[in-house]
């Protein structure tokens, strides 16, 4: 989970978690857009893979992968834990770029990640 709250804080902007709690509504889903489009999407994954490999940044595709895995876990566990096995993703990039709606449910997906990683 380091890769989840550095990405907090270099895109957040802070130097401890904790300051996060100061930044407004919009200003949380403005960092999870962020944090989605550019770290957590097989968007960037297929730019990544199209460089010339010389070019290739493996640790950001290594952290990429993570990223998305772990959307994909902590939303499959949220699905198991309220019994909505049936549940559809929450996370799909066509969603993230369409409704606020969707940046709502990734910013709090993201809050959550970002209090348990604090305790």
């Amino acid at each position: 989970m380091a890769h989840v709250r550095d990405l907090w804080e270099a895109v957040g902007n802070v130097q401890d978690l904790i300051k996060l709690r100061s930044k407004t509504p919009e200003d949380l889903i403005a960092i999870t857009a962020k944090i989605v489009t550019e770290y957590a999407s097989t968007n960037v994954l297929m730019k990544l893979g199209a460089l010339p490999r010389e070019e290739q940044d493996n640790l950001l595709k290594n952290t990429v992968i993570y990223c998305c895995d772990g959307l994909d876990y902590w939303d499959l566990d949220n699905a198991m834990i309220s019994g909505d096995l049936k549940q559809g993703p929450l996370l799909t990039d066509s969603e993230l770029l369409v409704t606020r709606e969707s940046l709502q449910d990734v910013s709090r997906i993201m809050q959550e990640l970002v209090l348990q990683l604090a305790s």
